[in-house]
């Protein structure tokens, strides 16, 4: 026992059951015939028209024996073809061939030509390579549709039912576009089902010409500054999806890729850690940052575009930048300018080298006087700061990085030490080739002599000393001789404006004192007068015996001040 049953394009039914039952959809020209014995059955329709175009699928259950088993056919397609006149008409295609630059827009027109007063349904397929999309219009709906969207979202179709056309448009064109875009129209009513064929639209899309620009083309810097470049992909297409930026000197180069989605953004290292690269996707620009500056970054910075999805075998470079590190003026300064000390004392001077980069990585100090130099490097990283000894063990020089000083340190200072010391240094990294002088530093050791000071007179125990007469009259003859010269050296100096130091002894025996006091004014004339001075060493009074090397010793009191420099 078997039961047929056809399910028709409508959605009709029609079933044979045992004794010859028949139900579903009743028409007048479809009827249904089965042979059971044969298990067989018979769809026959008379008078057939477009309405019957469509899938006919014939389905069998067994009933007997049990289980029951149902079977499906694989469908008959029906297709009514008209064997009267078809509509005059035609499909024409504009433009016919169309050239357009990477990224630009495309617009393809396809129009039916028809005599027809009016068409009520129809369709526009559109096929280009491997791809196609169809639009379809009819009156019972609207005068004007707007396709489903393809799979490419810069493609959008549009279809017109009054004018019976259809637009395509490529928003933004890529170098895969070119090839031949084909329109076909298929006229659904009032007639029997008709297809027209275009002739089809040749779409040529060339490479946009590629250009980098950068700015600025030139870009001074002060030295320790930081400069930036930026370097800018120009004309080039929208959908542009993976670059990379190459900045390139004559001593380096700094790659740096960028793609979208997911890593628009960039940014990439050189081996020198000043230097970086920042990359952007989205505006296809690049900017180069180095950091500090120095007068060793000079030089033409290029930048290279290479293109990598849509491929391009192509690099584009810039015209280039040129950075220029100007160097900033270095000048030393020394203090202080005159340094005092009374012999037996540590003396010690600064120098300090100023308006210097701050990338400073190594240098020189060296400190030089008529008789010797003493020269200390430092660098850095690892060797910021360095002590180094003269030839004379009392003298050493220790220099910092950092600060960018350096200091003389002279131990017990004796009169032999008198003089002007001045600083040099020499940037060595970043090199210079330069040396930087100080203005110098005036040493001025005054033996047993006391440097100006705030009080107006001051006892200095002396060491004990003998009382006897005859010490007495040999200690007092270096005094007389001393006191003799200094009133004849100031008597026939000419005019001497300011105050001076004079050291006498005072008193005798146990209460044996030498006086420091200050004079004022001892002869009139100019103040910016100098007078020689014979100066005797001091310790002749302390004991009768001439020390060895304690002497005359030629000198001049200067008159704006109360400072004494031995020469």
């Amino acid at each position: 026992m078997a039961v047929f049953q056809w399910d028709l394009p409508d959605g009709g039914l029609y079933r044979v059951v045992p004794a010859g039952r028949v139900g579903g959809k009743a028409s007048q020209r479809v009827s249904l015939r089965a042979d059971l014995k044969s298990r067989s059955s018979r769809l026959t329709i008379t008078r057939v028209s477009p309405e019957d175009n469509g899938r006919y699928v014939c389905i069998v259950q067994l009933l007997e024996p049990l289980p029951i088993v149902q079977m499906k056919g694989g469908g008959t397609h029906l297709r009514i073809v008209q064997e009267s006149t078809p509509i005059p008409g035609s499909v024409s295609q504009s433009p016919a061939s169309l050239s357009v630059r990477e990224g630009e827009t495309v617009n393809l027109t396809c129009t039916l030509r028809t005599t027809a007063t009016k068409v009520e349904g129809m369709k526009f397929i559109w096929r280009w390579g491997t791809s196609s999309t169809t639009c379809s219009a009819v009156t019972s709906d609207s005068d004007w549709w707007q396709c489903a969207p393809v799979p490419d979202p810069g493609i959008l179709v549009t279809t017109d039912l009054q004018t019976k056309s259809s637009e395509f448009r490529i928003t933004r064109a890529l170098l895969n576009y070119t090839g031949t875009f084909k329109c076909d129209v298929v006229i659904t009513k009032p007639l029997a089902t008709v297809i027209l064929h275009g002739n089809g639209s040749v779409v040529l899309v060339e490479e946009s010409p590629l250009t980098v620009s950068q700015f600025p083309s030139l870009l001074p810097v002060a030295e320790g500054e930081d400069a930036r470049l930026t370097c800018v992909l120009q004309q080039a297409a929208a959908d542009v999806r993976n670059l990379s930026f190459t900045w390139v000197t004559d001593r380096a180069e700094v790659s740096c890729p960028v793609a979208a989605p997911g890593w628009e953004s960039n940014r990439c290292d050189g081996l020198d850690p000043r230097v970086s690269v920042a990359a952007h996707i989205l505006n296809k620009s690049s900017i180069l940052t180095i950091k500090e500056a120095s007068v060793t970054d000079n030089g033409t910075y290029r930048c290279q575009v290479t293109l990598l999805d849509p491929p391009r075998n192509q690099t584009v470079s810039g015209d280039g930048s040129v950075v220029l590190v100007l160097e900033s003026p270095l000048t030393v300064s020394q203090f202080p300018s005159l340094l005092p000390v009374v012999e037996g004392e540590d003396a010690r001077l600064t120098c300090v080298l100023q308006q210097a980069a701050a990338d400073v990585r190594k240098l020189s100090f060296t400190w030089v006087t008529d008789r010797a130099e003493v020269s200390c490097p430092v660098a850095a990283p690892g060797w910021e700061s360095n002590r180094c000894d003269g030839l004379d063990p009392r003298v050493s020089v220790a220099a910092h990085i950092l600060n960018k000083s350096s200091i003389l340190t002279i131990k017990e200072a004796s009169v032999t030490d008198n003089g002007t010391y001045r600083c040099q240094v020499t940037l060595l990294d970043p090199p210079r080739n330069q040396t930087v002088s100080g203005d110098g530093s005036v040493v001025l050791v005054l033996g047993d002599v006391n440097s100006p000071g705030t009080n107006e007179s001051e006892d200095v125990p002396l060491l004990p000393v003998n009382t006897d007469s005859e010490t007495r009259r040999r200690t007092m003859k270096p005094w007389f001789f001393i006191s003799l010269l200094c009133v004849v050296s100031l008597t026939l100096a000419g005019g001497l404006g300011s105050s001076y130091w004079v050291t006498r002894r005072s008193g005798s025996g146990a209460d044996a004192r030498i006086v420091r006091e200050r004079r004022s004014k001892i002869v009139h004339g100019s103040a910016t007068s100098s007078v020689p001075v014979a100066l005797r060493c001091w310790a002749t009074w302390q004991d009768p015996r001439v020390p060895e090397g304690c002497g005359p010793v030629e000198g001049k009191l200067v008159a704006d001040g109360p400072a004494l420099s031995v020469v």
